[in-house]
């Protein structure tokens, strides 16, 4: 019962906007004694919270210590580059043509 008043409160806190509350909130419930359908739960809605704060932020605002899942600025070359090292399809042409 406590797991998911926690899950709702953590969820009404991410619809007003609280991000730092709403993830203080669900982390709170991503392990037990919470029910393995409300860690799921919790588990599913974080990366929502993450991604509901990270768009409040400014450009230049530094990165949150508390939130290190956004992304970091890449140039196409290195994003090109990256795919290309880690694309299983051209791991199998390299075995075909060798």
């Amino acid at each position: 019962m406590v797991s998911e008043a926690k899950f709702r409160l953590g969820y009404s806190q991410y619809l007003l906007g609280d991000y730092d509350k709403a993830g203080e909130t669900l982390k709170q419930i991503l392990a037990p004694p919470a029910p393995p359908e409300i860690q799921e739960l919790g588990a599913s809605l974080l990366p929502q919270v993450f991604a509901g704060k990270a768009g409040k932020l400014k450009p230049g605002d530094p990165q949150p210590p508390d939130f290190p899942f956004l992304a970091k600025p890449i140039s196409v070359p290195d994003l090109v580059a990256g795919v290309e090292r880690h694309l299983p399809a051209r791991s199998v042409q390299r075995a075909r043509s060798a």
